[in-house]
Parts: structure tokens; C-alpha cells; sequence
């Protein structure tokens, strides 16, 4: 299948290609590239991520877009999370921002239940293909690019903060090799029982026992309701028609705060006002 590939890091891109080569599809290789950046792109990409993934399919010509964004945490209790902390990252010398981390930032995260519910969709290839490449990337090791070393020392402050952040990212630089062995045995904990081991599984509750014991909200039932109903799924366009908008079986308070359900309500849009706007983007895009 002939295709091209943009990514973070060569070796997402090469992961990706080799799936493509293999003869997967496009969301397989998507998928794959997607669990290879956890690794070589950990510092803004991850199992605690969200996103989104845009499918056209040529043979009905349809465009589904999945949106897996995290969502925040909470499921409308009164507990009052600890205070984030409040750090500088100097990009350069003029350019400057701040950011707020610790467990009280963290949200229910949405990538492995999104790259699960498009792989059931859409997907060709098994599941353990497509994420063999971050196993085995994770545990061999990988060498820092020069944009790479350059992210992990901005964000030193945040990805080093902790003891447990500094087990992980020792000091590294442009050519030197890293290796993420406990993030390498997750993956395989997903790759063998899929996205519900982040979830339902024993990975899901170690990671929302460390949240709770360290001021972050996220509850083991948050985690729950998320895997067990997979990535919020909004249908923009179905043959050349627009359809209604929606968010599948995600229950109101459990939104992501960044899905197009919240887009429809915060400014008073309809589902025909998106899917129109999405239509008139594909015809400028197809010239």
C-alpha cells in the first residue's frame, strides 16, 4: 500500500511504513506509530494521552473523526484535588510558559481506549502486531535525536520533577540511548489483554492508587466507565450528507471537556453547522 508518513521521530515514521509494507491499512499503521511515539515521543505522548484520529474511507467515501481526547476527572464529587504545581519552561531566551503538573493535573487518559476502538473499526492486522514495535522499542533502547534531546531538556523540570521521573529519564543527549523498560511492560500488558488492562486491569488501578495517594482526582470507576465504552466516536460525514453529530455512550458528566460535544453546546452550534463546515473544508482541501 503506497502511503506517506509524518511523525516526531524517524522510528515512529519506520514503524508505521513497516505496517504499511506488511500489508496493513492505514489506521493499522496509524496505530502502530501511535504506540511507537509513546516510547520514542514519551515526553509529549502516552498511555495517560488523548487524542483524535480522522478516517476517510474511499470506497463509500465516507469521513468518521474519533475523538479519544482525556477527560477530566472528578464524575461530579466534591473531593478538592491538591494544588497543581506551577513551573517555568524557557524555550528560548525570550519565549517563556508556564506549566501546572503534578497528580492533580492528571486526567482520565483516552489513547489506548481510542487506538483499541479504531483498531475494532477500522483495523486489519492484529492487535499484538501493532503494538510489538513499542514493546520491543522500549526495552531495546532507542537513540535521542538532536529535536529530541532538545525537548528533554526543556522539560527537565517537569519530566524530572519527582524521584520516580528521574528513575525514568536520566540525564541524555543527542545521541545517546534510552531505554523505558517499565513503560515496555505495559505495552506488553495491553498488547496480550488490550486497552481494559489500563482500565479494568491491575496496570489501571496501580496507576489511580499513585494519583490518590498523591492529590490527583482520577477514581478506579472513571477508569472503568472509560475502557469499558471505548473512544467517544463523533460521525462528521456518512456518503455526502451531514448527519447528526453525537458522542457514543459516554455518559454527560464524563465528556471529554475537549470533544465536540462540548464544542456544540460552549458555542451555541448545531450538528448540521459542524458537519457543513467539515464538508467545505474537504472541498478546499480536494481543490
Amino acid at each position: 500500500m503506497r502511503g506517506a508518513i509524518a511523525a516526531g521521530h524517524p522510528l515512529t515514521a519506520e514503524v508505521g511504513a513497516a505496517v504499511l509494507a506488511e500489508g496493513g491499512n492505514a489506521v493499522d499503521a496509524c496505530i502502530a506509530a501511535g504506540f511507537a511515539s509513546w516510547v520514542v515521543e514519551s515526553p509529549l505522548t502516552g498511555p495517560g494521552g488523548g487524542g483524535f484520529m480522522l478516517v476517510h474511507r474511499a470506497r463509500d467515501r465516507t469521513t468518521r473523526l474519533l475523538d479519544f481526547f482525556v477527560a477530566a476527572p472528578g464524575l461530579g464529587r466534591p473531593r478538592k484535588p491538591a494544588e497543581m504545581e506551577s513551573v517555568d519552561v524557557d524555550f528560548d531566551s525570550e519565549t517563556a510558559q508556564v506549566f501546572h503538573i503534578g497528580s492533580a493535573s492528571c486526567a482520565v487518559p483516552g489513547n489506548a481506549a481510542g487506538l483499541e476502538e479504531a483498531h475494532r473499526a477500522f483495523g486489519s492486522l492484529p492487535w499484538s502486531r501493532l503494538v510489538a514495535p513499542a514493546v520491543e522499542l522500549a526495552h531495546d533502547g532507542f537513540e535521542l535525536t538532536r529535536q529530541q534531546a532538545y525537548l528533554h531538556a526543556i522539560l527537565d523540570v517537569i519530566l524530572r520533577h519527582t524521584p520516580e521521573g528521574r528513575r525514568v529519564y536520566p540525564k541524555r543527549g543527542a545521541g545517546d540511548r534510552l531505554r523505558l523498560p517499565d513503560l515496555g511492560d505495559a505495552l506488553e500488558r495491553i498488547a496480550a489483554r488490550g486497552a481494559r488492562e489500563l482500565y479494568r486491569g491491575e496496570l489501571g488501578r496501580a496507576i489511580v492508587a499513585h494519583l490518590r495517594e498523591t492529590g490527583g482526582v482520577v477514581t478506579v470507576e472513571e477508569a472503568t466507565t472509560t475502557g469499558g465504552l471505548g473512544a467517544a466516536v463523533a460521525t462528521l460525514l456518512a456518503q455526502s450528507n451531514p448527519v447528526p453529530m453525537r458522542i457514543l455512550g459516554i455518559p454527560r458528566q464524563f465528556a471529554p471537556t475537549g470533544s465536540t460535544d462540548f464544542l456544540l453546546d460552549h458555542f451555541g452550534l448545531t450538528a448540521k453547522d459542524v458537519a457543513n463546515a467539515a464538508r467545505s473544508l474537504l472541498r478546499h482541501v480536494r481543490g
